[in-house]
């Protein structure tokens, strides 16, 4: 987009560390509390304000994460295979301070908000650090 201006520059460590990629085996086990939907380029995820935030997982293609300010947006971050969206809002249930919006055609992981409860895998250790790992970046981005 013309009117996106470049957020501030992390250093590859620090993206790494507050946009994580999750391994294979960890997105099947996300897989298992969602469903996989196609998306489409230019498609809108989630709009600054949406509540009740749907949580993505990217499979293939790409995400971009926006902060819309008037007729200007903001680049916070283009997610890739592996990576997830997530503010902390999608844990506290209040409105999305971003836009979510898919840049290459792909496949995502979605999970709806009723089916957020990442603490609900105590029976699956694995299972569970997998989402913990999830839960944990939100809470540290939010």
């Amino acid at each position: 987009m013309s009117n996106t201006r470049r957020g501030l520059p992390l250093t590859s460590s620090r993206t790494e560390k507050i946009f994580p990629v999750l391994t294979p085996a960890q997105i099947n086990r996300i897989e298992a509390h969602g469903n996989i939907r196609a998306v489409q380029s230019s498609e809108l995820l989630v709009e600054q304000g949406d509540i009740n935030i749907p949580f993505f997982v990217v499979i293939t293609g790409e995400l971009e994460i926006v902060r819309p300010f008037g007729a200007q947006e903001t680049l916070v971050i283009v997610y890739g295979p592996g990576q997830f969206t997530g503010e902390v809002n999608i844990l506290s249930g209040r409105r999305s301070m971003f836009r979510a919006r898919v840049t290459k055609t792909g496949k995502v992981i979605k999970l709806d908000h009723q089916h957020q409860s990442l603490s609900d895998c105590e029976d699956d250790p694995a299972e569970g650090a997998a989402l913990n790992q999830v839960t944990q970046s939100i809470s540290r981005f939010g």
